[in-house]
């Protein structure tokens, strides 16, 4: 529906959006899972004007037209033509940590898209998530949509990247997860495209039969609720952990020290550096964290570490008028 331009130009949103882990191991732009206890806070407000764009954030650097909201904001104007005599305000407060892998740019981008979504009045699932999806592009050369659908969808998303849609599979169960931050350099939201750029071009049929295998278990063990299963394929990863890992100090030696402990299944987060694991009992998921750190500040690796869990909350809406 949409709405005529004095009554657009005259509104406001408040939505929060959650942080997410893509990939899931086999899943690579397809899947994506929301997680709870993290989120931005999303602002946007429209009033009379000619088409002018501002961004603030609570983190400066991620100000003006550097913040991938920008982007999602001009992309709205071109969308949504009866913005065009609307001035554009976004306010986002971080909650999400930036660019460690855990849907940062993602949880921006898809509540900015469904604020401004709302304030113009035309909400649905394709527009929106077309919208995010350019505010990853924005930081990282490519639209993809696995974490922007999480968050805007919540649970555990699988993308049809061919047609922009995404399907939601409702998480059956209480899946915690453990989240280790080794401290690698400076963190910037471009950390995205170089974490893409590691990657191959091209993997061979065996590989593709060996990953497609591991996928197709994954999303069977989330809608059966084997957490065993999802523990072990989420594991498995024959196209992003062998390049990605080499980017993270002692992957291999972490990730044997989480699964010797006990951890249902580990991989790298999204992009990295922050690795996670699953297990159902938070408790073991605070120990297992306490080994790991311990471990990598044995090697004099700086980390840090938090707990959270599968979520089937998407983008919310705090306020609208």
């Amino acid at each position: 529906m949409k709405r005529s331009a004095p009554y657009v130009c005259d509104r406001e949103a408040v939505v929060k959006s959650p942080g997410s882990i893509a990939n899931l191991g086999p899943g690579f732009d397809v899947l994506a899972v929301a997680l709870s206890g993290l989120h931005d806070l999303v602002h946007v407000k429209a009033s009379p004007g000619n088409g002018v764009v501002r961004v603030y954030s609570d983190i400066p650097v991620l100000a003006g037209s550097s913040n991938n909201a920008y982007a999602v904001a001009v992309k709205s104007l071109e969308k949504f033509k009866w913005l065009s005599s609307c001035d554009i305000e976004i306010y986002v407060r971080k909650g999400v940590p930036v660019s460690v892998g855990l849907g940062s740019s993602g949880a921006t981008a898809a509540g900015a898209a469904f604020a401004l979504s709302l304030i113009a009045g035309s909400v649905d699932e394709e527009t929106v998530l077309g919208l995010a999806g350019e505010g990853e592009r924005f930081v990282s050369g490519v639209a993809h949509y696995d974490n922007v659908a999480a968050s805007l969808l919540g649970g555990v998303v699988i993308v049809d990247t061919k047609y922009k849609k995404a399907y939601k599979i409702e998480v059956p169960r209480e899946i915690r997860v453990g989240v280790v931050i080794p401290e690698t350099g400076v963190r910037t939201e471009r950390k995205t495209a170089f974490a893409r750029s590691v990657l191959p071009g091209k993997i061979d049929l065996e590989t593709h039969v060996q990953q497609s295998s591991s996928l197709a278990k994954l999303v069977y063990g989330l809608i059966k609720g084997d957490l065993r299963l999802v523990g072990k394929t989420i594991s498995e990863d024959e196209v992003c952990e062998p390049s990605r890992s080499k980017l993270i100090p002692f992957y291999k030696e972490i990730k044997e020290v989480a699964l010797r402990e006990g951890a249902y299944g580990f991989n790298i987060a999204g992009a990295g550096p922050s690795v996670f694991y699953i297990h159902e009992d938070l408790d073991e998921i605070n120990r297992i964290g306490g080994v790991i750190l311990d471990f990598l500040r044995s090697k004099g690796v700086k980390a840090s570490f938090l707990a959270s869990s599968f979520s089937n909350r998407g983008v919310e809406v705090v306020a609208s008028g």
